[in-house]
């Protein structure tokens, strides 16, 4: 089992800043622990808008902007409560093994167009979660990158930022 790491914010801070989410665009963190990345994405697009926000503006970013799932219960509670306290009242977050998805059944609708992630290194999974991968292994870090690789895979503007 790997260890919780968190990412240090001037790191969180740096990629997403280079990786430049836009607003329009949907962010996902398929392993959000605190949601730091999700914050950040959210403060990074609000200030691109400037003072140009719109009730329709809001209400995008509110609903159709982020998200994020977290396999462990206390870093997802944390990963909520960072989010509603940095403005984010109703982001889609999920508290679920983000390897439990079958990256070969994955479609459009599945996909994002920018993944933002520190996803846990040096963990294993069971056989049974390993089963949904093209290459399968029980190195969390291989599945992690196939299951990154697969949700940003199609979409045009598609971009990861990851530690």
């Amino acid at each position: 089992m790997g260890g919780e790491f968190y990412t240090p914010r001037p790191i969180i801070e740096f990629i997403v800043q280079m990786v430049g989410p836009k607003y329009g665009e949907t962010v996902y963190d398929p392993a959000m622990g605190s949601a730091g990345f999700l914050v950040e994405a959210y403060k990074h697009i609000r200030a691109g808008l400037g003072d140009r926000i719109l009730p329709e503006h809001e209400h995008r970013l509110q609903r159709e902007t982020f998200y994020g799932q977290e396999k462990k219960p206390l870093p997802y509670l944390l990963g909520c409560m960072n989010m509603i306290l940095h403005g984010v009242l109703t982001p889609s977050l999920s508290r679920k093994n983000t390897l439990a998805d079958d990256v070969r059944k994955f479609t459009e609708k599945d996909r994002f167009d920018v993944i933002l992630t520190n996803p846990p290194f040096g963990g294993t999974e069971h056989e049974s979660v390993t089963a949904n991968f093209r290459y399968p292994s029980k190195a969390t870090s291989i599945t992690f990158l196939q299951h990154i690789n697969g949700k940003g895979q199609t979409r045009r503007t598609g971009r990861h930022g990851h530690r």
